[in-house]
């Protein structure tokens, strides 16, 4: 899924979540397991500054349940990892993408680098920039037949994401594209 020329947090056709806590500088933390009725959420704990690793859990815990969507967007419940645009941006992609050309998508990318911008100390925002490969982007039919590839299959794309604690979990709330001088709503197929 791209937004706009960059991409959306999309990656590994499965559901994984963070396997260990990390300590950080502060008391937040990703938790390995969410409660009943939040499956893939991504757990904060406190409101202390979140470590390197710690943002690469979050990153990936999400990141991981998008692509799960994009799997089968027809039963996807993004408001689970997605907040603010970022919902907004998820929503759309998936009706007006894919559940509109009956397609579901098929991604594998490699996370290249991930750099804490801003540590979301104090219940603040947390704000990574960061570097993936885009390794595998498959569009397929409903015969599970593949129906295109993205064009940006084997390429290094950059993105800057935000995430915010709500109810106690962390949701991404805003997408951007380095080279872009404002945050992007609008999902396209490219």
């Amino acid at each position: 899924m791209r937004v706009s020329t960059s991409r959306l947090p999309a990656t590994i056709a499965a559901c994984a979540l963070c396997a260990s806590v990390v300590a950080a500088c502060g008391s937040s933390r990703a938790a390995a397991t969410p409660p009943s009725g939040a499956s893939g959420a991504v757990r904060a704990q406190g409101s202390g500054c979140v470590s390197q690793a710690e943002a690469q859990q979050i990153w990936t815990g999400i990141d991981n349940q998008i692509i799960a969507f994009e799997a089968n967007p027809e039963d996807a419940n993004p408001d689970i990892v997605a907040t603010g645009a970022a919902l907004q941006a998820i929503q759309t992609y998936l009706a007006q993408q894919l559940e509109a050309n009956h397609w579901t998508e098929r991604e594998v990318d490699k996370l290249d680098s991930l750099t804490v911008a801003n540590a979301g100390c104090n219940n603040g925002t947390l704000v990574v920039h960061g570097t993936l490969t885009l390794i595998t982007d498959e569009y397929l039919a409903g015969d599970g037949q593949v129906d295109h590839h993205d064009s940006q299959e084997g390429q290094k794309q950059d993105f800057i994401d935000n995430y915010v604690r709500v109810g106690g979990y962390w949701k991404q709330s805003q997408l951007q594209n380095p080279n872009q001088s404002a945050p992007t709503a609008t999902p396209e197929v490219i």
